[in-house]
């Protein structure tokens, strides 16, 4: 004797497929839209990237430095900072300051320090010689 199933099989509610459907257009065209904005803005990609094209229209390179990196190198010259004064200060989300910083870091224009839980930046001789020449490399 076979038994089958006679619990009748439950479609989801009328909504959640439009639902859902809308969701994922909606999150593509945020995605789209923001890489659009950032690439009119000169930076390609994601904003804030650190492989951003410069306003010529070629990649910046990662030994060269473009105005943000250049403004962080500027506050660093006047005191040491952490990451959420430098955005603070330079009117940056935290995020992209973060980026830029690690980016810096790995160019060994600045250096960190960690002190009472909090994490300092400084300007090193190397990035003081590259602001004071202009960025260049």
């Amino acid at each position: 004797m076979s038994r089958t199933s006679t619990t009748p099989s439950r479609a989801p509610p009328s909504w959640i497929v439009p639902a859902a459907v809308g969701g994922a257009i909606a999150a593509a065209a945020a995605i789209a839209g923001g890489i659009a904005v950032s690439r009119r803005r000169g930076r390609g990609g994601v904003a804030g990237g650190s492989s951003a094209p410069a306003p010529s229209g070629e990649l910046v390179k990662a030994g060269e430095l473009d105005e943000r990196d250049v403004e962080i190198l500027k506050a660093l010259r006047e005191s040491r900072e952490t990451i959420s004064s430098l955005a603070r200060k330079l009117g940056l989300s935290k995020s992209v300051v973060w980026r830029r910083v690690q980016k810096l870091l790995r160019m060994g224009l600045i250096s960190r320090s960690d002190e009472g839980g909090r994490t300092y930046l400084s300007l090193t001789d190397e990035g003081l010689r590259r602001l004071e020449e202009g960025g260049k490399r």
